[in-house]
């Protein structure tokens, strides 16, 4: 026997529990047309929900539920640009973390842009065209130049430029891309801002002679943070294995290039369990 449930006559939690969870487009549909701001935006962050269903919630009163479907990666294109042309600012982010993103849509707008977040939220995704990178790598705001110096995408030369820039957050944010050159981190572990040694410390990229370089430090943050990069040298991380800091040990632990007699010594009864318990993981997957 089949019991049909009126879904208005669900408790409105239950209907954005239903909304967050079900593959069902007929319910989704419905649920879409519901009173509730929530339940809709709830919706319209259903990857499940139809194309039809996105672009009637694109048009939606609330901007919350606009923004649900400008990051919603099954929104299609033409809908996406219909959110561009509703001048709101999270509507504009939403879209401009959505992959694939219309970057070729929004280059405009960005160009003329005032709001830093929805600038910095292009800067950040990987799918924006290098023309719109470079533009905004000369920003004047701190967090926009930084994602662009976050962005796996961005070309090299723009990343050794933005390693030039003043803020150490810009100077962060490229010290740990993978895609900043060896000779771009190196000068960048001669900075004297913690948070910028750190990142290139643990950027894969970095040089294993800048690795061991750094691994001479007098910090435990920074040596931490080179003995769980995989691209330290054995050499490198087998000098670090006898260091008496626990969070140096436990990243060394953890690193499965370490040499396994290092990482014997780590397992003995002489360290933390903590330590000793990861050299033994490590040690067993090896």
């Amino acid at each position: 026997m089949r019991i049909e449930i009126d879904l208005k006559d669900l408790a409105p939690d239950t209907r954005r529990d239903i909304a967050k969870y079900t593959t069902t487009i007929e319910a989704l549909s419905e649920l879409a047309k519901d009173d509730e701001t929530f339940v809709r935006e709830t919706v319209g962050r259903n990857p499940n929900t139809s194309k039809e269903t996105l672009s009637h919630l694109a048009e939606d009163e609330d901007y919350r539920v606009r923004t649900a479907v400008g990051g919603n990666p099954s929104t299609p294109k033409e809908t996406l640009s219909l959110l561009l042309k509703i001048p709101y600012v999270w509507n504009v982010q939403a879209v401009a973390r959505h992959d694939p993103c219309t970057p070729e849509e929004i280059s405009d707008y960005i160009k003329a842009c005032y709001s830093w977040k929805v600038k910095a939220a292009v800067g950040g995704n990987p799918s924006t065209p290098k023309e719109i990178l470079s533009h905004l790598a000369e920003d004047k705001d701190f967090n926009v130049k930084a994602a662009v110096g976050g962005n796996p995408s961005t070309p090299k030369e723009i990343l050794s430029q933005l390693a030039k820039d003043e803020d150490f957050n810009v100077k962060a944010a490229v010290g740990c891309n993978p895609n900043t050159p060896k000779e771009t981190l190196s000068e960048l572990a001669l900075n004297d801002n913690l948070l910028v040694i750190v990142a290139v410390g643990g950027n894969p990229s970095t040089s294993k002679d800048t690795l061991s370089w750094l691994a001479a430090e007098n910090n435990e943050v920074v040596k931490a943070a080179v003995g769980g990069n995989p691209s330290t040298s054995e050499k490198t991380l087998s000098w670090l294995a006898e260091e008496y800091d626990e969070n140096v040990e436990l990243a060394v632990a953890g690193n499965p290039n370490t040499p396994k007699e290092a990482l014997r010594l780590l397992s003995s009864g002489s360290h933390s369990d903590k330590v000793s318990n990861t050299a033994r993981s490590t040690l067993s997957s090896l």
